[in-house]
């Protein structure tokens, strides 16, 4: 890993030890560059196991999609989202994926404060909370997160600056502790992020749909076993 992490119940680890319960694989060399903040609620390490996963299929390791999508669900209940690219509903604890139609193309400015969240943390504390049922789900852009009566002041107040910024909506990411703003323009989102508060870190993006290309492949280097599956998994900063 890239920067170093335990790898003992990392995600890509438990999908790969996953994987091999399927049958049997080749050797794998997996290389993972990590750019997205941990304890943000971005799913960075959901993203990382499917990541495996979808490069596992493609290159002919012999992990076939039903398989995946069974792994997939063994990670992490967020983690089968990562296997269809572009908008979806997710529904059941989040492990149930139905592809949507993609929405136009949006910017975004995605804001960290200098706090995280652990996401146990975050469903336990969510959990204590009483419950109501809520009316129907929000049309696009409308946003909803049950998790900001649990956020951070840290995040709340980040929700507010966004908005204050010229955000058309704005609100947490997943359990937190980063918020996003959606913008029409580019240009203003840009701004946004240049103008971060002080301990916080932000950035300016755009939506992807399902035409958008998400990793390159590699061959295997140089201290690798000649017959190893080199899969890199990449989560790209841009």
């Amino acid at each position: 890993f890239d920067p170093p992490l335990d790898c003992g119940e990392d995600t890509v680890t438990r999908a790969l030890r996953l994987a091999r319960e399927h049958g049997p694989l080749p050797p794998v060399a997996v290389c993972v560059t990590k750019a997205i903040p941990t304890e943000s609620g971005l799913g960075g390490g959901s993203s990382d196991a499917a990541g495996l996963l979808r490069a596992l299929a493609a290159s002919g390791a012999g992990l076939g999609e039903q398989a995946s999508w069974d792994v997939a669900r063994r990670v992490g209940v967020d983690t089968p989202f990562f296997l269809v690219v572009g908008f979806a509903r997710c529904t059941g604890y989040g492990e149930v994926v139905e592809p949507l139609p993609d929405l136009p193309c949006r910017h975004v400015v995605v804001v960290r404060p200098s706090v995280g969240v652990a996401s146990g943390g975050a469903y336990a504390r969510l959990d204590a909370l009483p419950r109501a049922l809520r009316p129907a789900p929000p049309a696009p852009w409308e946003l909803s997160n049950d998790f900001l009566d649990v956020a951070p002041g840290e995040s709340l107040g980040l929700v507010r600056w966004l908005l204050a910024s010229g955000a058309e909506a704005a609100s947490l990411t997943g359990s937190g502790s980063a918020c996003f703003g959606v913008f029409d323009d580019g240009d203003a989102a840009a701004a946004c992020a240049r103008s971060a508060l002080p301990g916080t870190q932000a950035w300016a993006l755009t939506t992807l749909g399902r035409e958008a290309s998400l990793w390159t492949s590699s061959k295997p280097r140089r201290n690798l076993r000649a017959e190893a599956t080199l899969v890199s998994c990449a989560n790209m900063k841009t």
